[in-house]
């Protein structure tokens, strides 16, 4: 086989990863994009390289850079929007859309309304962000167990449990996708790997969100009021009755800024993204 044609097997091996990646990401597949690009179908993925190289834009690209990432976007997309899939691939795609936001294909990008389009790529940045940030948050809290288990052994044991789930849904799909579990089976166990990154999510707004601050205001408020309130101090001069009333007036402030930060903090850490 002449280089020429090993740097292409190449380039096409890199666009089937980079499509298999994105496809396990937004499905929310625990195989790794390696082991998932298996169920590929290879015949319609290599008459679709033909195909690319014959594109005129192809052939305008001067820089051989330009023409590899062109070549690998057109054939990842390919992947992508068209699923060229054996039965266990195709099965597991389809089974794993349930409550799944979808990236618009070209045949909704057509047909459907603006508002619709951009309303259903709103909902899939969204999703694809929230997976990141799992991912990005259990990364840090698995370099530094220690430091987190501190202040949050809850959010370091959701870290754990979620990597043990992931490796279950592993196995999960490969025996859903050869018909050796059930749908019901593996859709348990999927709900339950989607309940570990909600969980990570919900813990790390927790930790992030001390409340010793917000309850140390509205202490600091309170004493002030107490010692400082004007009805208090008889027999004090105008000057000092003044400043008792300052301070006064500081412990209010004071309570309602910690009032209002708790009150804050609560309905950030129970909100759902």
């Amino acid at each position: 086989m002449k280089k020429r044609e090993i740097a292409l097997e190449e380039i096409k091996y890199a666009a089937i990863i980079h499509a298999s990646a994105y496809l396990t990401e937004t499905k929310n597949l625990s195989l790794s994009p390696e082991l998932f690009s298996r169920y590929i179908e290879r015949n319609p993925v290599n008459k679709k390289a033909g195909e690319i190289q014959k594109d005129p834009r192809l052939q305008r690209l001067k820089s051989p850079e330009k023409q590899i990432d062109f070549f690998i976007k057109e054939l990842s997309n390919y992947i992508i929007d068209s699923k060229p899939f054996n039965e266990k691939g195709k099965r597991l795609l389809d089974s794993s859309l349930e409550g799944i936001v979808e990236r618009p294909n070209m045949f909704q990008r057509f047909f459907s309304t603006q508002k619709g389009r951009e309303k259903q790529q709103q909902r899939y940045e969204k999703y694809v962000k929230q997976k990141q940030t799992v991912r990005e948050i259990s990364d840090a809290v698995s370099s530094k167990p220690e430091l987190y288990s501190k202040k949050s052994p809850e959010l370091v044991e959701a870290v754990r449990e979620s990597k043990e789930r992931n490796g279950r849904g592993a196995l999960a799909e490969i025996l859903y996708s050869s018909k050796e579990i059930s749908k019901e089976a593996y859709s348990k166990i999927k709900s339950g790997i989607r309940e570990s990154s909600e969980k990570i999510l919900d813990l790390a707004k927790q930790y992030i969100s001390n409340p010793a601050t917000s309850y140390a205001t509205i202490i600091l408020g309170l004493v002030l009021i107490f010692l400082f309130n004007p009805i208090r101090t008889t027999g004090a001069t105008v000057g000092v009755s003044t400043k008792s009333s300052s301070l006064s007036l500081v412990g209010i402030g004071l309570l309602f800024i910690g009032i209002l930060s708790f009150v804050f903090r609560s309905k950030n850490n129970g909100k759902k993204y």
